[in-house]
């Protein structure tokens, strides 16, 4: 009986661990997927702006455009190297209006 237990406690184990390691792969995966649909969506935005465009775009638009939540969107131009988060400021009172992102050095 005593045998028993201590097979079922460590085949518990194992599968925890096992269980653990494949959901943080899962996320980080998930995590660099929505970098990555983030850094194409603004390469490409910038590569085809016309002039009087610059590719910056706010959080509301990629929002809508990539489906992603505000958060998952802040998350997303913090973790990269590439995305560049802007502000854009009030000519009457000098303070910020919204933030914009644009992808920046390549």
């Amino acid at each position: 009986m005593k045998d028993c237990l201590e097979i079922w406690a460590n085949a518990a184990s194992i599968l925890t661990a096992l269980v653990a390691t494949i959901a943080f792969v899962g996320y980080h995966w998930r995590r660099c997927q929505k970098r990555r649909k983030l850094e194409d969506y603004l390469r490409n935005d910038k590569a085809t702006a016309k002039p009087p465009l610059t590719g910056k775009r706010t959080v509301v638009h990629l929002m809508g455009k990539l489906k992603l939540t505000e958060d998952e969107v802040f998350q997303a131009c913090f973790q990269s190297d590439h995305v560049e988060c802007r502000m854009a400021v009030d000519p009457n009172t000098g303070r910020a209006t919204e933030l914009l992102f644009e992808y920046g050095n390549e």
